[in-house]
């Protein structure tokens, strides 16, 4: 019996030694596939962005995590980048794509935020529309619902400016793509610890306001809030194709950390 006992214990530490060394090379590998280009590749494409750090605790520190956020971002897509900084504020990025009909999406995953923030809707929001006086810490921002015939149903909502407190930035732990009862694609996404905090407060008290759901700057949609959220759970819904949905997903688990602007795009 303890021969036997000896043997399995011996294949079961060769099985767990045989796991851990899988899981080391895919770890190795994945960071392989997404490190840096050493030098620009001889065919792609070519970006400039222009960066503001000035709300940054540390210049240095925000172009790192910047680079390694835009490294995240087009390793998931499939590629690697070039990354040169230059005079000033300015980055300069090189990637080996050259097939023009991923020239958009690659714009996107190197200049768009992502960033996801929450904002209550004012409660006579309606009449103010209507009236045009709208309080000058609100706004008036528009979003489409798709409808059963094909045509969207156009609203105008009063926003605050400012996102509620803990509830804009870098709260996203995961983002997904699923499919709804009708086969439309959607978001669904988990908030991160604190996220989760801030939004079951916000939730608890505010039911039966509408909260409105941003992604840079771009309400989706204005949901009532029937009963507290304490899951930090959500969706973004809109009428997304598949590829947009998952451009976006990605985009709002890897926010930009600082503001950037795109200031030059060439082929090459």
């Amino acid at each position: 019996m303890k021969k036997i006992a000896l043997i399995v214990l011996f294949f079961c530490v060769l099985a767990v030694g045989a796991l851990v060394l899988v899981s080391g090379l895919a770890v190795y590998s994945g960071r392989q596939q997404s490190a840096l280009l050493t030098q620009p590749p001889q065919h792609g494409t070519s970006f400039v962005l222009e960066t503001d750090t000035s709300r940054a605790s540390s210049e240095t520190n925000a172009l790192a995590t910047l680079r390694e956020t835009i490294q995240r971002r087009l390793h998931k897509f499939g590629t690697r980048i070039f990354w040169e900084s230059l005079s000033g504020s300015r980055i300069h990025i090189a990637t080996p794509v050259t097939d023009p009909n991923q020239f958009e999406t690659l714009r996107t995953l190197i200049s768009e935020g992502g960033h996801l923030e929450f904002r209550l809707v004012h409660e006579n929001s309606d009449q103010l529309v209507i009236s045009g006086k709208v309080p000058t810490d609100y706004e008036v921002l528009k979003h489409s619902n798709a409808q059963a015939s094909g045509h969207p149903l156009t609203e105008n909502v009063v926003v605050k400016k400012k996102p509620e407190a803990g509830l804009s930035g870098r709260i996203i732990k995961n983002a997904r793509v699923m499919h709804d009862s009708t086969g439309q694609p959607q978001i669904y996404f988990q908030l991160n610890p604190a996220g989760t905090i801030a939004f079951a407060e916000l939730t608890r008290t505010n039911v039966d306001h509408r909260l409105a759901i941003l992604l840079d700057g771009q309400l989706y949609s204005a949901p009532i809030i029937r009963t507290p959220m304490e899951t930090g759970l959500g969706a973004l819904t809109g009428s997304f194709t598949d590829n947009d949905a998952r451009l976006l997903a990605d985009l709002m688990e890897d926010p930009l950390p600082v503001p950037v602007t795109l200031v030059e795009f060439k082929t090459f």
